[in-house]
């Protein structure tokens, strides 16, 4: 059985005019330095003169392009989104064109590899940004709806893998399993303990799938 591939295929965008492309190009810029802002200062750090200091471009740039704060944390949770569903696209897309048989092993190798990545370098700050974008989308109904996509994605693709490792109930199995993988991410995102290592990660993950695959789970 395989993965679905509903998300694996991004519709096409076009042409666009070399105008818009730097335009375009701007925004993007724009959104990750954001992002960068809300990992390394926190969100009562990010200020439009942040973000122009952060590009050493000139101040007011960025209210150019973004007036309003919610207008720059938008546009940061959606950059993030993007992000966020590229990789979970491209876990999909080596899960279908892999010969391997997807099993717990499988999943655990996958999933520990994607989060030593999303706890590694710059993909650690987009974690850590990701953890500040969900205590603000707690409060602002944008955010929310904003963030919420990377989570039904995410918890949709879960449950597909469970549906392929034969899970007796793959839809509660992947929700239990999304809610204690998001914890271990931002949990090692914001330790202050050693580095957890890839292996490590591998036999945490391996044993919370073994845990809930075998029996169907109820909701007490």
């Amino acid at each position: 059985m395989t993965v679905s591939r509903k998300l694996a295929t991004r519709p096409s965008q076009g042409r666009k005019s070399g105008t818009r492309s730097r335009v375009n190009g701007r925004l993007v810029e724009i959104a990750d330095a954001a992002l960068i802002v809300l990992a390394r200062v926190g969100s009562r750090g990010l200020t439009h003169r942040e973000v122009d200091r952060t590009l050493a471009i000139a101040e007011g740039s960025t209210s150019a392009y973004y007036r309003t704060r919610a207008d720059l944390l938008a546009a940061a949770a959606n950059r993030l989104c993007e992000l966020d569903l590229l990789d979970v696209h491209g876990q999909v897309r080596l899960a279908n064109a892999s010969s391997e048989r997807i099993d717990p092993e499988y999943f655990a190798n996958r999933l520990a590899a994607t989060f030593t990545d999303w706890l590694s370098g710059g993909k650690r700050e987009r974690t850590l940004a990701r953890c500040e974008l969900f205590l603000e989308a707690s409060r602002d109904e944008q955010l929310k709806k904003i963030m919420a996509r990377t989570q039904r994605a995410f918890l949709r693709q879960t449950q597909n893998f469970f549906r392929a490792m034969k899970a007796k109930d793959p839809s509660r199995a992947g929700e239990v399993f999304v809610d204690f993988a998001l914890g271990l991410l931002y949990g090692r995102a914001t330790s202050f303990s050693r580095p957890i290592s890839q292996a490590k990660l591998k036999r945490l993950i391996y044993g919370a799938v073994i845990s809930v695959i075998g029996k169907p789970l109820s909701d007490g």
